[in-house]
């Protein structure tokens, strides 16, 4: 008889390994307008997390994770609170790339 782990690479990787995956520890939560963000104001003491940003006309925020928190067990954290709509960590996004931009010659 043999047993298989269920246990995914993921699980077997450290705090710090997860969370050098990220480039910040900033993540991103929008919240229902209707239940509003006191249930996610009263988990962030809880979780030692910070405000970093509010977004009151989006009805998110951004918040700051402490060091010693993995980043993916935060996002599920969060996920889990009343009235949490999404939560996505803080990531730069470019537009356009520099190198696709079209060069126009003006004679």
């Amino acid at each position: 008889m043999s047993f298989i782990s269920c246990k995914t690479q993921e699980n077997s990787l450290t705090i710090a390994q997860q969370n050098q995956r990220f480039e910040s520890r900033v993540l991103i939560i929008f919240y229902d307008k209707e239940i509003g963000n006191a249930p996610m104001l009263e988990s962030l003491s809880t979780y030692d997390a910070t405000v970093v940003y509010s977004y009151k006309l989006l009805n998110g925020m951004a918040i700051n994770i402490p060091t010693d928190k993995n980043i993916l067990e935060a996002i599920e954290y969060f996920k889990s609170i009343k009235g949490v709509l999404s939560v996505e960590p803080d990531r730069k996004l470019e537009l356009m790339n520099q190198k696709s931009t079209p060069t126009v010659k003006i004679m």
